[in-house]
């Protein structure tokens, strides 16, 4: 809350943290660590208006297929199915804000890309080895059913390698849940608050622009939501 050297205290610590975790904004958060600095000296400051843009959509999971049909065996079908990561690259990459002469545009905080990358390849081993480990199961116990109904009629062993080929092939699904509501990158900026309140928001191609009226001498959250690079923002002010 800012309301005791305890927190100013954490603030600086965290932030300093984050330069290090993200050195492509490190230069972002410089000011706000000055400020909390002079704050912790007893001085003040302006009205600041603070911009955090979420863009884009996290990567997600589709299906990669191996579909082996068998004609001439006891074992008509064997299948796999892995998870693959597919990254959307139509996002807007950053946000330009505008008001009373000043402008500053959003810089990085989070990839949420990496996140989803380093997630999936921690993952990937052990999702391999449950795809292998099932295709194995579902591919003996095809082989039983099928030797046992070929030894007691070759029509029935027919129509049993048919029938547990289209079983296979109709189970052999990967697991591709996730998180699609995530976006792609999570970006900020700061900049004092409009003498006069008046503030635009804007995508560097200019495709979609958006003026937004603040509180003069006031501190704000502006948050910002973008999907891709053909709908416009989805905005929401919070007045401090």
């Amino acid at each position: 809350h800012g309301v005791g050297q305890s927190d100013l205290e954490d603030a600086i610590l965290s932030f300093r943290r984050l330069q290090g975790m993200v050195p492509e904004s490190a230069q972002a958060w410089q000011w706000e660590l000055e400020a909390i600095q002079r704050r912790a000296q007893g001085q003040g400051e302006p009205p600041q208006t603070y911009v955090v843009f979420e863009t884009g959509m996290i990567a997600s999971l589709e299906e990669m297929r191996l579909d082996i049909p068998i004609v001439f065996a006891d074992v008509s079908y064997i299948g796999a199915a892995f998870p693959k990561l597919k990254f959307h690259e139509d996002y807007q990459p950053s946000l330009q804000i505008s008001g009373a002469g000043d402008s500053c545009q959003t810089t990085i905080v989070a990839s949420l890309d990496r996140l989803a990358a380093h997630a999936y390849r921690q993952a990937f081993p052990m999702m391999v080895s449950r795809t292998l480990v099932a295709t194995v199961a579902k591919g003996v116990a095809a082989y039983a059913l099928n030797r046992s109904a070929q030894k007691q009629d070759p029509v029935l062993g027919l129509l049993m390698r048919v029938g547990t080929a289209v079983a296979q092939y109709a189970v052999n699904i990967a697991d591709t849940r996730c998180w699609t509501t995530l976006p792609k990158e999570i970006q900020f900026c700061r900049m004092e608050t409009p003498a006069d309140g008046e503030m635009t928001l804007a995508y560097p191609d200019g495709s979609h622009v958006t003026k937004l009226s603040l509180e003069p001498g006031q501190f704000h959250v502006v948050y910002v939501r973008s999907l891709n690079q053909h709908t416009p923002m989805v905005v929401e002010i919070l007045a401090l």
